[in-house]
């Protein structure tokens, strides 16, 4: 049973989320994708740096610090291969196909965290997998728009993002949420700092163009990713994860509305409400 307390953080987690998805697709549709997520690990880092100032504890148990520095590792790769996601394909058919990810966490969840899966969750499977069907498919083509770069890429970065949410979970073991959102930042950062050489003009394009912009748009990306940790430490994942999803549907509205996404708009609707109605089964 999921707590009153779980529920909020998961409506202010997806309320922040839906902003900062809009605006990512706003910034880094004119920006250098590399330059953007260096940027986002530097400020996110900043912003979380009270949190580790005010709630420091570490743990004595070594595996929690190899356990880090491997999941920092893993959002490095997840957090720019999301950012390219974000450069390529539309919001409003992005947020629906990466809900892909639920299915891996899911899978990822019973094989590494020992958390199990009802008759509902592979009920719903099926049902995300009919509406990521119906968002795909092109009548002018066999296999509808998998083969679509775009598409490839939304997938390895849904794939991806799964494996970071898993290593999230099994981190919060060891770490305090506040300390942990620190160093999910600060290792990347340091990551993506052997490859800056040469990405300096492109950062400096960023702030002068999108400066603003960028800055909210990882402000509101933080936030949410601060109130998921909330929700990880003290939620079972295989219940929280797809709750947390349903807010998909805003997203792709919002797509519509503010980025003019406005291509088989009833076709994205109905796959994004179906998809929604997948992770509600699963949360069941």
């Amino acid at each position: 049973m999921i707590s009153g307390t779980a529920i909020l953080f998961i409506l202010l987690a997806i309320f922040f989320s839906t902003i900062s998805k809009i605006l990512f697709r706003h910034v880094l549709k004119e920006t250098d994708t590399y330059a953007f997520t260096f940027v986002n690990q530097i400020i996110s880092m900043l912003l979380f740096l009270p949190l580790l100032i005010f709630n420091f504890s570490m743990p004595s148990n070594p595996q929690g610090w190899i356990a880090l520095i491997i999941a920092g590792g893993i959002w490095a790769s997840t957090v720019f291969i999301g950012n390219l996601s974000y450069k390529y394909s539309e919001v409003s058919i992005r947020e629906s196909l990466s809900q892909t990810r639920i299915i891996w966490v899911l899978l990822f969840g019973v094989l590494f965290l020992n958390e199990s899966i009802t008759l509902s969750g592979i009920i719903g499977i099926f049902t995300i997998f009919f509406g990521l069907g119906l968002l795909l498919w092109h009548p002018e083509r066999k296999l509808g728009r998998i083969y679509d770069k775009k598409v490839l890429i939304v997938l390895l970065g849904a794939f991806m993002i799964s494996i970071a949410t898993i290593a999230d979970k099994y981190v919060l073991r060891f770490f305090s949420p506040e300390v942990y959102s620190f160093f999910s930042c600060l290792i990347p950062f340091l990551a993506l700092s052997f490859f800056l050489k040469g990405k300096t003009p492109h950062i400096k394009h960023l702030f002068k163009h999108r400066g603003v912009t960028a800055i909210l748009a990882i402000a509101f990306s933080a936030v949410s990713y601060y109130f998921v940790l909330l929700i990880f430490s003290s939620t079972n994942i295989t219940i929280a994860y797809p709750i947390l999803q349903a807010g998909i549907l805003f997203t792709v509205i919002g797509g519509i509305i503010f980025m003019k996404e406005r291509e088989n708009i009833t076709q994205k609707i109905i796959a994004s409400i179906i998809v929604i109605v997948g992770t509600i089964i699963i949360g069941k």
